[in-house]
C-alpha cells in the first residue's frame, strides 16, 4: 500500500529529467528509495552552484529546511547573535519576532531555528501549499537579507544597563545565554573539553561566546559574518513531501536567487582535526587515545 501511495505522490514529479533545467537549477541526479515510498531529486543553481535537494514522498506534511554552514571564527557568539538578529525583520518584512509572528498567524505545522557549533538550520512545514510557500517568502528574506539594524544588535548582542543600585553591567540576550552556560557544570565541562581536544579547529571556540571574548562583537563584525556565510552557495536547501519541488524553485528564484550573479568565493570547509573520532569511536575512547598520546610525546 505505501508502495502504491508513493507512486500517486511521485507523479507530480515524474516528468522531469536529469539535465533538465528548472527555474535556474539544474537537476543533476533522479534516485528512487521504494523500500522508505521516496524519490531524491539532487539539483544545483547555475549562477551560484547553491544546492537544492528534494525528496518526494506521499506525506502531506511538507517541509521545507535552509541549512547554512557557519564555522565559529572566535569567542565572540558571532554565528549566534546573527541567527537571532534575522529574526527581526526584512527589508520586505520589517516586522521584529517574525519567526513567532508566523508561528501564531500562519498554518503552520513547525517553525524551527537553531544553531550548532558549525551550522545554522532555518526549517518550517505546512499542510497547505499556500501557506508553505508564504512562509517560505518570509523566511527566505528574513535570512538573506535582514536589517540587522544597531539597535536591534544592543537587544542581541551585548550592551549596558543600569542596575537599580544606579550602577552599570553588561546586559544582552545572547550574553546572558553565555553567563547561563557557563554556570551550568556539565556545559562549562563540555565547552573546556572541546577547548582542550580541538586546539587547532573552530571546535575549540564557544557557541555562545566567552566572557572576555563576547564584549569585543560589534555590529559591524556581525554585518560582515552575515554576508559572508549567508550566501546561496554556503546553504543546503532541502525540501520533503508531496509538493512539486519547481513551486519552490520559483519561489527560491524569485525571492533569492535572482539577487545573487555569481557563487560565493568563500570557503567555510571546516579542516579535518587529527582529534576527530575515528572509525567505531567513542568520545570516551578519544579522550584516553588523546592522553596517551600526550604521555608518549612527553617520554621522547
Amino acid at each position: 500500500m505505501r508502495r502504491v501511495f508513493s507512486t500517486i505522490a511521485t507523479r507530480a514529479n515524474l516528468k522531469y529529467k536529469p539535465g533538465e533545467l528548472i527555474h535556474g537549477f539544474k537537476l543533476k541526479d533522479i534516485k528512487p528509495f521504494p523500500l522508505y515510498g521516496l524519490t531524491s531529486y539532487e539539483l544545483t543553481h547555475e549562477a551560484t552552484k547553491a544546492r537544492y535537494f528534494h525528496l518526494d514522498s506521499s506525506d502531506a506534511e511538507n517541509i521545507f529546511t535552509m541549512l547554512f554552514r557557519t564555522p565559529l571564527v572566535d569567542n565572540t557568539g558571532v554565528p549566534h547573535t546573527v541567527q537571532r538578529l534575522v529574526n527581526y525583520g526584512s527589508k520586505k518584512y520589517p516586522i521584529r519576532d517574525c519567526f513567532n509572528e508566523m508561528l501564531m498567524r500562519s498554518l503552520n505545522s513547525f517553525v524551527r531555528v537553531q544553531s550548532g557549533i558549525d551550522y545554522t538550520v532555518y526549517s518550517f512545514g505546512s499542510l497547505l501549499e499556500k501557506e508553505l510557500l508564504g512562509l517560505l517568502s518570509v523566511h527566505t528574506n528574513n535570512v538573506f537579507f535582514p536589517l540587522l539594524r544597531p539597535e536591534d544588535f544592543l537587544i542581541e548582542g551585548h550592551r549596558f544597563v543600569a542596575t537599580q543600585e544606579g550602577h552599570l553591567q553588561r546586559g544582552g540576550t545572547t550574553y546572558y545565554k553565555m553567563l547561563e552556560q557557563m554556570e551550568n557544570p556539565q556545559s562549562y565541562f563540555l565547552e573546556r573539553m572541546r577547548q582542550n581536544l580541538f586546539q587547532t579547529s573552530p571546535y575549540r571556540f564557544s557557541l555562545l561566546g566567552e566572557t572576555k571574548s563576547i564584549t569585543e562583537l560589534t555590529h559591524e563584525k556581525v554585518v560582515e559574518y552575515h554576508q559572508k556565510f549567508y550566501h546561496p552557495t554556503n546553504c543546503w536547501f532541502l525540501s520533503l513531501g508531496s509538493m512539486d519541488f519547481a513551486k519552490y524553485l520559483e519561489a527560491l528564484n524569485e525571492n533569492v536567487m535572482k539577487h545573487f550573479k555569481e557563487p560565493s568565493k568563500v570557503n567555510s570547509q571546516i579542516p579535518v582535526s587529527y582529534t576527530h573520532l575515528r572509525a567505531h569511536e567513542t568520545p570516551e575512547h578519544l579522550v584516553c587515545r588523546l592522553l596517551l598520546e600526550k604521555k608518549k610525546k612527553k617520554k621522547k
